[in-house]
């Protein structure tokens, strides 16, 4: 009998460790939104526990123990479902309902397990196993930043350990936040457990404060004191009696000596008042804004979308949309949620999304508020660490928002059915419910995810063929993907893309209409648009969508640029203003032999000196750059001040070890000019052309030294990244903001259709590559030579 409970015990805990695995950490995280391998995974998980729960509910006439805020939940359900039957775009919208109904049914699945005997602990062991994983893989990365950081002792200048942890769920904030949500219930299980599980939980502990301070996340530091404030609360007041008595002995004595609690209170209010003035004070670096403004564009766009419905919001999904029309984009990029699960819950769902989210909330405090009553003080312990990790989250949530990823959200759920599950009762003592009210929208939800699941499958192919250069399959493929699921544009806007790049402009036209008539917004679809109609002799048409791509996104010098070309080449006399447009908005084209072109481009560059205010021309790039020129000049002492003066105001921008790289080689010493770009590779950046930058000078001093083959290496990765141009500069291919969080759908490796024109590849560039078809040709591949050449040649004088 011992054997086989035995037997039960490791396969059930099997099972759970292996469905976490999948749920919480490889299908929990960034990556498992576009992926469709993860997403056919998670539903078949989905699907298979959640039906056959309910399934066997059904068949054996059992009803489902309820919490009594099922009622609480279904409003909120409820508001969700008319957010989305009134959305804007109603197909984006339904994901995220399938979602939240996701959620609901796992609570009331942990919940009706939990009352009906089913251990606490083993549920707590599959998540904490979970959590192991992630701290693993946070932790490997870490080692690999820490040993790249190491390589650069020696330099004068070497950046701070700034580096922000993801692990294997993709974002920072994302992995702190799961932190908080499971570090309770560490603590209370230490707390509760024998030495050798202590020792265990001991290392998770450690691991868990250190991933937290180095994910560097604001927001996750104010849920961790949230969480830590009313874990130590609890556990006082509900939870352990002994600690209870050691607080009233202490409250006795500092009442005694008023002195000594006005001395605390004034030394909380110090720790307080230092830690929000170095928050406020904090100006902010390459991946923080300040406190104070870092949110305002994102909380605008989403009062934006509350203002077009507020009672339904614009619908779930539609977030993107709104952020584009205050936020040009290119050259900024879409987000998926407002960085606010408030703000981001009023413009997609509007007010009766917040109202019947807080009626939720407010249930389940006023539920859970009496819940530890008869439990014995592991429950007690739970119960508490539950409400903790909520808090903290609840926190956090107010400048973030994670419950679109299964990692936080799931969780999330486990913690609120831990909440409310108290000691077990008899079945007919418990309240409960008929699973027929989960099944139903359950078959919806499945029905729907098998649908969009079969035309993610088409596209899925027609990605990898597009990666090939297959065009004509990868069209053909994509079109399928559209005609199976017409109603989700970010399929049609690919078919267009395939279509236009396999020849087929008249397809790729109404591919493209297709899709912009479902998602208007962005600006890159009219571009490309505008770039097929001008490729299949159709300048008026090409104008027309161009001026309407420069209106979508105002700040993007592409577009700003083809425009110009379009009405030079039709005779327009606007075209003066859109050339010195691309240029306000990026000067950096100015070394282009692009501006010899014609007299007009002449008068466009000569008239051309204001600079747009902006990320790209930072006072620490400014400095850089004059660095840079006294290197080119051949002053290296007004180099060095102005790069050290450039290292002062930011030790994390790339172009400052770019600098000092340029400086050390025009000094011959060839390692500390690797080492600078060693530096420079390392340090976190949100702009890539930087680091090509530092590819394409480590491809000199390959060079300089002899060494052809890692030459070689470095000069074709330099060349792809500039050659292989994206909406964001070079080195911003494969990889598409637009998609990834418009439409939760990878892309084809570029966004832009390549008849955009550029300015962004000076003849000094352009010369210093042609080095790899020199090395092309001495290893005698007179093919791959020939291709560098012609590819180069229209920014050669």
């Amino acid at each position: 009998m011992q054997s086989k409970l035995d037997w039960t015990f490791l396969g059930r805990q099997t099972f759970l460790i292996l469905a976490a695995a999948l749920a919480l950490v490889a299908g929990g995280g960034f990556g498992a939104l576009v992926d469709f391998r993860l997403q056919v995974m998670l539903s078949g998980l989905a699907i298979a526990v959640l039906g056959g729960w309910l399934l066997w509910r059904l068949l054996h006439r059992q009803r489902l123990a309820a919490g009594g805020l099922e009622w609480a939940w279904l409003a909120f359900l409820l508001a969700q479902l008319l957010a989305a039957a009134f959305s804007e775009d109603v197909r984006r919208s339904l994901p995220h309902l399938v979602t939240w109904w996701t959620y609901f049914a796992v609570f009331c699945l942990v919940l009706d397990l939990l009352r009906r005997g089913w251990p606490a602990r083993d549920l707590e062991l599959a998540l904490f196993a979970a959590l192991g994983l992630v701290l693993l893989s946070g932790s490997l990365e870490w080692w690999q930043m820490w040993q790249g950081w190491r390589m650069l002792a020696g330099l004068q200048f070497v950046p701070a350990f700034a580096q922000r942890v993801s692990s294997l769920l993709g974002d920072p904030n994302l992995l702190a936040a799961c932190i908080n949500l499971l570090l309770p219930l560490l603590l209370v299980r230490w707390m509760l457990s024998g030495r050798l599980w202590r020792a265990l939980l001991s290392l998770l502990i450690l691991v868990s404060l250190g991933m937290l301070y180095l994910t560097d996340s604001r927001g996750a530091l104010l849920g961790f004191g949230a969480c830590i404030l009313v874990l130590a609360v609890l556990w006082v007041w509900r939870v352990s009696p002994a600690a209870y008595g050691l607080a009233q002995r202490v409250w006795a004595a500092l009442w005694g000596r008023k002195w000594l609690l006005a001395g605390l209170v004034l030394l909380l209010a110090l720790a307080a008042g230092l830690f929000a003035w170095r928050m406020l004070s904090f100006q902010g670096d390459t991946t923080h804004g300040p406190v104070l403004t870092s949110r305002d564009v994102y909380w605008q766009a989403a009062r934006n979308a509350l203002a077009s419905d507020p009672l339904t919001g614009a619908g779930q999904g539609l977030y993107p949309t709104y952020l584009m029309g205050v936020w040009s984009m290119p050259p900024g990029r879409p987000y998926f949620h407002a960085h606010s699960l408030y703000f981001h819950t009023l413009a997609e769902s509007g007010w009766l999304g917040l109202l019947t989210l807080a009626v939720l909330g407010f249930s389940f405090a006023r539920r859970a508020w009496n819940a530890w009553q008869g439990q014995e003080e592991a429950g007690r312990a739970r119960w508490a660490a539950a409400l903790a990790g909520l808090a903290g989250l609840a926190i956090h949530s107010i400048v973030d928002d994670f419950f679109a990823f299964a990692s936080a959200g799931l969780v999330s759920m486990a913690l609120m059915a831990f909440a409310l599950a108290g000691p077990r009762q008899p079945d007919r003592q418990q309240p409960s419910w008929h699973p027929a009210w989960l099944l139903l929208p359950g078959l919806l939800a499945a029905g729907f995810s098998l649908y969009a699941l079969r035309a993610h499958a088409l596209a899925d192919v027609a990605w990898q063929l597009g990666r090939e250069g297959d065009w004509p399959a990868a069209a053909q493929q994509m079109a399928a993907a559209a005609a199976t699921d017409p109603g989700l544009a970010a399929y049609w806007l690919q078919a267009g893309y395939a279509q236009a790049q396999a020849g087929n402009f008249a397809a790729a036209i109404e591919s493209y209409r297709q899709g912009i008539a479902l998602e208007p917004v962005h600006g890159l679809n009219y571009a490309n648009l505008a770039a097929i109609h001008w490729a299949a002799g159709d300048p008026s048409a090409a104008l027309i969508q161009m001026r309407i791509a420069t209106r979508q996104s105002l700040e993007a010098w592409q577009f700003w640029l083809t425009q110009a070309v379009y009405e030079e080449s039709l005779g327009e006399k606007e075209a003066l203003s859109a050339y010195q447009q691309a240029l306000y908005f990026n000067s950096d084209l100015r070394d282009s032999l692009f501006w010899q072109g014609s007299a007009l481009r002449q008068q466009a560059l000569a008239g051309s000196d204001a600079v747009a205010p902006g990320n790209i021309h930072t006072p620490a790039r400014e400095a850089a750059a004059l660095g840079r020129a006294a290197v080119a000049a051949g002053d290296p002492a007004a180099a060095a001040d102005a790069l050290g003066l450039a290292f002062s105001l930011n030790d994390q921008e790339v172009l400052v070890y770019v600098g000092l790289a340029e400086l050390a080689m025009a000094e011959g010493d060839l390692e500390m000019a690797q080492g600078y770009l060693n530096a420079a590779l390392w340090v976190q950046t949100t702009r890539n052309q930087s680091k090509v930058e530092a590819i394409l000078l480590a491809a000199e001093i390959a060079t300089q030294r002899g060494d052809a083959e890692l030459a070689l290496l470095r000069y074709e990765a330099a060349f792809a990244s500039i050659t292989a141009y994206d909406t964001y500069g070079w080195g911003s291919s494969n990889w598409s903001p637009y998609f990834w969080f418009a439409f939760q759908r990878r892309a084809f490796p570029n966004e832009l259709l390549p008849w955009l024109e550029r300015a962004d590849v000076s003849p000094l560039v352009a010369q210093r590559l042609l080095v790899l078809a020199e090395l092309y040709e001495k290893s005698g591949n007179e093919i791959k030579s020939a291709q560098v050449r012609t590819a180069l040649a229209g920014y050669l004088p």
